[in-house]
């Protein structure tokens, strides 16, 4: 995406929506507004005391960074790990690769487990939930860039059976649909996702 695409978009994204993972009870979803929690919060203030012991060199301090990272699995904490395996000292480098690769592991098993709910009882909430799921690997900087594509049309085509079981909750389907565009590189989708939002607002 452009600087200016994201410049317009941005601002038209921040919205009454959760986190990127999907809702605990998946046939009761909701949309929410979003506020800043404490623990969200504290995690921001933890990022340095996190790097610093990913390049401690004690192993227990290095263990407890990445068990820390492990825990939060947001994009913040991938971003953290790429960087530590792009330019961490050796002793970390392979930890830090092999938790990425489990946070992997645990985002497919999630999408695994998202669809064969889905297929069970269709329902708008398992739809949100397994594009939820197919989604977060794309917000987090988690997945391969080669599956970005494959995932975030995944996602794109669960919304789109969400909001037909259920056309009243469009302002929450197309809200997420158009910042998953935005995350996977499609910036000209998303824009006419908001602006068919904004139409239908005014």
């Amino acid at each position: 995406a452009s600087v200016s695409e994201r410049g317009v978009l941005q601002p038209l994204l921040v919205r009454k929506v959760k986190g990127v993972g999907g809702p605990a009870d998946a046939d009761s979803w909701e949309a929410e507004p979003h506020r800043m929690s404490a623990a969200e919060a504290r995690h921001l203030g933890d990022l340095p005391p996190v790097l610093e012991r990913l390049l401690s060199a004690d192993p227990s301090e290095r263990l407890a960074g990445l068990v820390a990272l492990s825990s939060t699995g947001d994009a913040a904490a991938v971003s953290l790990l790429r960087w530590t395996v792009d330019h961490g000292p050796s002793e970390v480098v392979l930890d830090a690769a092999l938790t990425l690769e489990e946070l992997d592991l645990r985002r497919e098993g999630q999408l695994l487990a998202a669809c064969e709910a889905l297929e069970t009882a269709p329902s708008f909430g398992r739809f949100m939930a397994a594009a939820e799921a197919a989604a977060s690997g794309v917000f987090t900087g988690l997945a391969d860039p080669a599956a970005v594509p494959a995932l975030a049309a995944q996602a794109l085509g669960f919304y789109q059976q969400a909001l037909a079981l259920e056309p009243a909750r469009w302002l929450d389907v197309e809200e997420r649909r158009a910042r998953l565009e935005l995350a996977a590189g499609q910036p000209r989708a998303a824009l006419e996702t908001m602006a068919r939002l904004a139409e239908r607002l005014d």
